[in-house]
């Protein structure tokens, strides 16, 4: 006999679950970095994204230019790419390596060293940035007189 006094069955209990295992990380604003870098290192293994951090783009052989391995080495640029946006993503606007840009009115040697700098102090941290992320970041922040050799960088 059920009386009006008796607890709810369990099934009838709102049980609140994330359906979403991946749910993104909040950004890194420079504070707690090591709890930061796990939970995007988690956030990018849901993904199956996580081996684009350490792995390097995969090489053709001389013998081996077939449409196939072709399409793997885009597929693997293409995820990387993916992989390194959700880094990107993940990072607060303020943060300077990123933030950083060129100007035409100061010199590139100057400008460079203060990038040098700032990766520096991200290796110092313990961070580890592939290199072809590293590449990228720094042609997209060459100077506007500069756009028809980072066009050509970009596409080579």
């Amino acid at each position: 006999m059920a009386s009006s006094g008796a607890a709810p069955a369990l099934s009838d209990v709102p049980v609140s679950t994330s359906s979403n295992h991946a749910e993104k990380p909040d950004k890194f604003n420079g504070m707690d970095f090591k709890r930061w870098q796990q939970k995007i290192l988690f956030y990018l293994i849901t993904l199956n994204l996580a081996r684009f951090l350490t792995e390097g783009v995969p090489t053709l052989k001389e013998r081996e230019h077939n449409a196939e391995s072709v399409s793997a080495v885009e597929a693997w640029n293409h995820s990387d790419f993916v992989c390194g946006n959700y880094v990107l993503n993940g990072l607060v606007d303020a943060l300077r390596f990123l933030d950083f840009k060129m100007l035409d009115s100061k010199p590139v040697i100057c400008q460079v060293q203060e990038l040098k700098l700032i990766r520096h102090d991200i290796h110092a941290e313990g961070m580890t940035v592939s290199e072809s992320f590293q590449m990228a970041a720094i042609i997209e922040k060459l100077p506007p007189a500069w756009k028809e050799f980072k066009n050509y960088l970009k596409h080579k």
